[in-house]
């Protein structure tokens, strides 16, 4: 089902701000990789500030729920989704009107999608032409695919920074022209998916690894199917009024994200932004 909830597009009074009320976090300088994420509020403490209760997206899997005191600033409150399409009417044009936001969502779960799967495939592709010995190669990729995964998205934040690659440029314009979501914000929930879809593909059946023209053909229909249960995430984590800094003032030679692991082929990461 369809997340039917965004955010009041302003700063709530501490008095709106009582405990049980969700709300999503923005504009966090202290952790930034927490910017765009559903929380609900335990307690108000005494300093001003509220207790949130949130899910991490450092690990792959993002269920284990965190505890973050924030400023009434750092939040936003939910409501429905036909109070805020009511209120943006007036600044739409008139084709946007005509634009359901289930069709919007769907299109942009579908560019989201396509940027994943290309990444995806582009690791593979590059790994399976490094690997000589083919009997070696997925126990090589287990490994290396969340490294290459990680290490192709911090290229590409680098890259929407520095507006040296046209794909990459182009690409995340045309998410960003949907919802209007930072790209910052969009590395984030990409990162998340890839990681779905590639420990998914470990255990993928039927890959055939005989020639090159027919590993890719088999691991990318594999991707394909894989890629539908992603929707259901996107259409959630895609709806919200996203507030994420502007990448221009972003250094380039920081990277994003960083991997860890524990040694039993789970990748944990953790999102920068300077």
């Amino acid at each position: 089902m369809m997340n039917t909830s965004t955010a009041v597009d302003r700063s709530p009074t501490l008095s709106e701000l009582v405990p049980g009320t969700k709300v999503f976090i923005v504009n966090l300088l202290s952790r930034r990789d927490l910017n765009g994420q559903v929380g609900r509020i335990e307690t108000i403490l005494d300093n001003g500030r509220v207790k949130v209760r949130t899910n991490s997206r450092e690990s792959s899997t993002a269920d284990q729920p965190i505890y973050i005191s924030i400023k009434p600033e750092n939040a936003r409150i939910y409501k429905t989704v036909f109070q805020q399409q009511e209120e943006e009417k007036e600044s739409q044009s008139p084709s946007s009107r005509n634009r359901s936001l289930s069709d919007t969502m769907c299109l942009l779960s579908e560019e989201v999608i396509s940027f994943v799967l290309n990444t995806l495939s582009g690791s593979d592709s590059a790994l399976y032409k490094t690997i000589d010995d083919k009997a070696t190669f997925f126990s090589i990729r287990r490994v290396m695919a969340p490294k290459l995964l990680v290490q192709y998205l911090n290229s590409t934040y680098a890259s929407l920074i520095l507006k040296n690659n046209d794909y990459i440029v182009e690409a995340f314009r045309k998410m960003k022209s949907f919802r209007h979501h930072s790209e910052i914000c969009l590395l984030n929930i990409i990162l998340h998916v890839a990681m779905n879809l590639l420990q998914a593909s470990m255990s993928f059946r039927g890959i055939d690894i005989s020639s090159y023209d027919s590993f890719m053909k088999t691991m990318n229909e594999e991707y394909q199917k894989a890629g539908f249960a992603c929707y259901i995430y996107l259409q959630e984590s895609l709806s919200h009024i996203c507030h994420g800094e502007s990448i221009d003032c972003c250094d380039p030679k920081k990277p994003l994200f960083t991997i860890a692991s524990d040694g039993n082929d789970h990748a944990s990461f953790r999102s920068y932004a300077f």
